[in-house]
């Protein structure tokens, strides 16, 4: 009777680490490739919203410093005004230069 219960535990044994091996496969085909491509667009979606606000507070940030630069010499109002038409010109500048660069000439 040991023989036939240690022939049982083999088998039992042998069936347990093939299906543990089955299922360890599909696991490493299925799973992990969607956590990855999970972590990738919550990660790529945390910095994409993180560039803008830098962006955004960058933008904030230099007519500001220009504002209280002319407030130097200037009033208040044509403080204000002249540091978004400055700002307004060099962004208008870079952008013109961008989209020609867009496209070769033909």
């Amino acid at each position: 009777m040991d023989s036939e219960q240690t022939n049982d535990d083999k088998w039992v044994k042998r069936f347990l680490d093939v299906l543990d091996d089955g299922i360890a496969f599909i696991r490493d085909r299925t799973t992990f490739p969607l956590v990855k491509i999970v972590r990738g667009t919550v990660f790529g979606t945390f910095g994409a919203l993180g560039s803008v606000l830098v962006f955004i507070f960058m933008l904030l940030a230099m007519f500001r410093g220009l504002n209280e630069l002319l407030d130097l010499w200037w009033s208040r109002e044509t403080s204000v005004w002249a540091s978004y038409f400055i700002l307004g010109g060099l962004f208008l500048i870079v952008g013109g230069r961008l989209l020609r660069r867009r496209r070769p000439r033909d």
